[in-house]
C-alpha cells in the first residue's frame, strides 16, 4: 500500500536473466481482479492504457498487441469505493491484553505534505574501491534521474571526514540542480579514509527541518564500521523527523547494520548485489515510497468504558 487507499501492482518475471524490454510475440494481457469490502472506485494506471471492467467482481485489463515492449513496471492505482470504518481488534495477549486499531481519516490531497527532502549519505571510504563505489554511481544515476520537480534534495560524502554537495542546505530540484550533482557522481570516488556514519548523521540531524517537508534520509554503504549501536540508536532517536533507508553495497556489506539502521529509521533495506536484474525496480519502489504523502502531528485519542476488557 502506499498512499490513503492506493494499491501500487507491479510486474516482472522473476526467471528472466535478460534485463532488456520484453518482447511479446504473441501480444500480453495482465488482469487484476479486485476483492474489496467497500467497492473499487477509481482505477487508473499511471504506467499504461488499461480498461475498467465494471463486473462482479470489477477488472483492469491491460490488453498489448504483438509489437508491445514492457520497458517499464505495470502499475496500478486503485481507490475505495467509500471508506472503510475505523475498528478495534483486541485480544488476550501473555501479559495482558492487546489492541490493534484500524482508522481511515476523511482527508484532502490538499491536507497532505506534497514534497519531500531526500538526503542521499554515500560511502566514499577506501572499502568502497572499484565495483562497489561504481554501482553506487548507478544507483545514484538512476535516483537522480527519477527524483521529481519541486522535491528537495541533497548528497553527503561521508569517509573519515564528509562533505555536502550543497552546503547552505537542501537544493530544490532543477535542471540546475541535477546538473551539479550528475556531475559530482561522475566525480566520485572511494577516497576519503574509514568509514564514519555517525557523524554525518549528526551533522545532518542539526540542520533545520523545514517545516511541512518531511525528511528522509537514503544511506549507501557496505556498513564497515565500528560504532554500529551508536549508528543504530542515533536514527532511532531522530525517527520522529527523519525516515532513514539504508542499502548494503556489494555481497559483503554489513546485513545486520543496514537492515537495523533501516528499522530503526522506519525505512526499507536493500542489499545491492551485482548483476541483479530486478535491483532498479526495487531502488525505485523505494523511491516511489519515499516520494508519497506525508501526514504528521497524528494523535489518537482513544477513549472506552471501563470494563471493556
Amino acid at each position: 500500500m502506499q498512499g490513503p487507499g492506493y494499491t501500487f501492482a507491479k510486474f516482472h518475471d522473476p526467471q528472466r536473466e535478460d534485463t532488456s524490454p520484453l518482447k511479446v510475440e504473441s501480444g500480453l494481457k495482465i488482469e487484476v481482479v479486485m476483492q474489496m469490502s467497500h467497492g473499487a472506485g477509481v482505477v487508473v494506471s499511471p504506467s499504461h492504457p488499461i480498461r475498467v471492467e465494471r463486473d462482479t467482481p470489477p477488472r483492469a485489463v491491460l490488453d498489448a498487441d504483438p509489437r508491445f515492449a514492457l520497458t517499464e513496471s505495470f502499475r496500478l492505482k486503485i481507490s475505495p469505493m467509500t471508506p472503510a470504518d475505523s475498528s478495534v481488534q483486541i485480544q488476550r495477549g501473555v501479559d495482558g491484553y492487546v489492541a490493534m486499531i484500524m482508522v481511515h481519516p476523511d482527508l484532502d490531497d490538499g491536507s497532505l505534505d506534497a514534497v519531500s527532502e531526500i538526503i542521499f549519505l554515500i560511502d566514499r571510504s577506501g572499502s568502497m574501491k572499484g565495483n562497489k563505489i561504481e554501482q553506487t554511481r548507478e544507483a545514484m544515476r538512476l535516483f537522480l534521474h527519477s527524483l521529481p520537480e519541486g522535491v528537495l534534495f541533497n548528497i553527503v560524502g561521508f569517509g573519515s571526514t564528509h562533505e555536502a554537495l550543497f552546503p547552505w542546505g537542501s537544493a530544490e530540484y532543477s535542471k540546475r540542480s541535477l546538473a551539479a550533482a550528475l556531475d559530482y557522481i561522475a566525480r566520485l570516488d572511494a577516497n576519503l579514509g574509514g568509514t564514519v556514519i555517525l557523524s554525518p548523521l549528526q551533522d545532518i540531524s542539526g540542520w533545520p527541518l523545514i517545516p511541512g517537508v518531511p525528511r528522509q534520509i537514503f544511506i549507501l554503504t557496505d556498513g564497515e564500521v565500528d560504532d554500529a549501536e551508536a549508528c543504530i540508536h542515533h536514527v532511532q532517536t531522530h525517527a520522529n523527523d527523519t525516515r532513514t533507508y539504508a542499502f548494503g553495497i556489494g555481497g559483503t556489506a554489513d546485513r545486520a547494520l543496514v537492515t537495523r539502521m533501516a528499522h530503526a529509521g522506519g525505512g526499507v533495506a536493500v542489499m545491492m548485489e551485482a548483476h541483479d536484474p530486478n535491483l532498479d525496480i526495487a531502488l525505485l519502489d523505494i523511491l516511489d515510497a519515499a516520494l508519497q504523502p506525508a501526514i504528521t502531528d497524528v494523535a489518537v485519542t482513544c477513549s472506552s468504558p471501563a470494563n471493556i476488557l
